[in-house]
């Protein structure tokens, strides 16, 4: 019933998402994170930030798009502890344990009363119709377009500084 994501370099988009469905989620202390997908309007994971952060500061990540790091992850919840990879595998094994440690019957019951409300079939179809509006492509392709320039003037005043 417990679920570990452990989570190294850039976890973005549908990576977040995915980290944010587990129940534990462990993360390298260089690891960024970022929820890009409202900037080509594709809803992802919106909900299941919500759970894991607020309201409040998944709309604010969501909202910025912005990449954040390891420790305002920690800060907001998204992230339940931050480890060196060395240290991984003791982490999964003490995981391992905790999760057998309960009853079967308690699990459940643990599952059942910390549980969300099912939104699965609300999130799918809120995706699939954010992913079928017409020019999903073209706006991938803008939105690429527009990192790109701006890695450009990030690199640009990096050369003027150096110089």
């Amino acid at each position: 019933f417990a679920s570990l994501a452990l989570i190294q370099g850039a976890c973005f988009g549908a990576g977040a998402d995915l980290a944010a469905a587990c129940s534990s989620r462990v993360a390298a202390p260089e690891a960024k994170f970022r929820m890009p997908g409202l900037l080509f309007e594709v809803v992802l994971g919106t909900r299941r930030l919500a759970d894991q952060v607020g309201t409040s500061a998944a709309r604010r990540l969501l909202e910025s798009c912005k990449v954040f790091d390891v420790e305002e992850a920690m800060v907001t919840g998204f992230v339940t502890q931050v480890a060196k990879e060395a240290d991984w595998d003791a982490i999964a094994a003490d995981a391992a344990a905790a999760a057998r440690a309960l009853p079967r019957s308690a699990q459940r019951a643990l599952l059942e009363r910390t549980r969300r409300s099912d939104s699965r079939d609300a999130d799918l179809a809120a995706l699939a119709r954010s992913v079928a509006a017409p020019g999903l492509k073209d706006r991938i392709v803008e939105f690429r377009r527009q990192q790109q320039a701006q890695r450009g003037k990030v690199r640009g005043k990096r050369e003027k500084l150096k110089a």
